[in-house]
């Protein structure tokens, strides 16, 4: 069969999903036969995933958040604003998906949970089935767990996650583990993440330093500053800053990289323990890893929250409102790694290649 992959850009999680989920459906003996990915002007594609995804790769403009002044904290209203003021470029991204369906007559369109891919259903039907795949999809149950006092949030988000599948065939929701009460309803499944197959080939040790990712540049300063305090404790950070050189040297005991799905992946199987932001994907990798973790959300961004309060309940480690590296060294002594989590990882291919039809 023949898929067209279309892919939110926002992070590097949607990105490593599609690469995994390509390398299951090849060794299946099915085609990816292009890939579109929605971005906006503030990000670039890695580098990584046009190498790695390995078909043609081509962009179109997708509503996405907006930040502050600072690149930290997701600004709603402004995020609002900002994606209305910018219909017109969405109404052609929605011409451009639909005469890109045209044009490959896929078997299959796999959504990373773009909003557009349905609305563009909504305006021209086409034969192609279209199935919707993301840890959001999660939320959508009861046994979610969900942060407390926030149901203006919490509403947005399933909102958005809805339109996301709009005129979905069917969803796949990606999720730390299996939920033997409502494993199918209807065309919902839930299913294990995707993990790409370079991650099972992965030593596992412990370097002495600890890893981290940052989605937003912002947050450099804030790692900064706790590094001054504990200069003696070595990090090698991760971001995704457009600006910045491959590898910045603060000192001896502080890196930054560009990210790099390769270096990041033999930088993760050999950390002491992870700080992040709580995106799904690295969650998901430093859990089969069994790395401890802290996680740190985006400021304002209500999807991340949910992740820290659903990776918590899966053994991943702590979370906090800001990056207090200090509690997750003290937390190492006290963590238990998640077991259970490798065997669920292991079903990927069986589970999730048989709904792609």
């Amino acid at each position: 069969m023949n898929y067209l992959f279309i892919v939110q850009g926002e992070g590097r999680g949607h990105m490593t999903q599609a690469i995994s989920l390509k390398q299951h459906l090849e060794e299946a003996g099915h085609q990816v036969i292009k890939v579109l990915v929605g971005t906006n002007n503030d990000r670039e594609i890695p580098k990584f995933f046009y190498e790695k995804i390995g078909v043609g790769v081509e962009k179109f403009s997708s509503p996405n958040f907006c930040f502050d002044k600072n690149n930290r904290r997701v600004q709603i209203i402004k995020s609002i604003l900002y994606n209305i003021s910018h219909l017109r470029r969405f109404i052609k991204s929605l011409i451009f998906i639909n005469n890109t369906i045209k044009e490959t007559n896929p078997d299959i369109i796999v959504n990373f949970y773009d909003p557009l891919p349905g609305l563009a259903r909504v305006f021209k039907k086409h034969h192609s089935k279209l199935i919707c795949i993301g840890h959001q999809y999660f939320f959508f149950l009861k046994e979610a767990p969900l942060p407390p006092n926030n149901y203006l949030s919490r509403q947005a988000f399933l909102f958005y996650s809805r339109l996301t599948a709009l005129k979905a065939d069917k969803i796949l929701a990606l999720s730390f583990r299996p939920i033997k009460s409502i494993f199918q309803k209807n065309n919902y499944f839930v299913v294990p993440p995707l993990l790409r197959k370079e991650i099972h080939q992965l030593p596992n040790t412990n370097n002495n330093f600890l890893l981290v990712y940052l989605l937003n540049p912002g947050y450099a300063p804030e790692i900064i500053a706790w590094h001054k305090k504990h200069s003696q404790q070595k990090l090698e950070v991760f971001w995704d800053n457009k600006e910045a050189e491959e590898v910045f040297v603060q000192d001896k005991n502080l890196i930054f990289y560009r990210l790099h799905d390769k270096l990041f992946l033999e930088k993760l199987s050999s950390c002491t323990a992870y700080v992040s932001s709580a995106g799904f994907e690295s969650i998901c990798e430093a859990l089969y890893l069994k790395k401890p973790t802290l996680l740190v959300p985006t400021e304002g961004h209500f999807e991340q929250l949910c992740n820290a309060y659903d990776a918590v309940a899966a053994g991943a480690g702590i979370w906090n409102k800001k990056y207090v590296i200090d509690e997750l060294i003290n937390y190492l002594k006290n963590h238990k790694a998640n077991n259970d989590f490798t065997d669920w990882i292991k079903q990927a291919p069986d589970l999730i290649i048989p709904l792609l039809k």
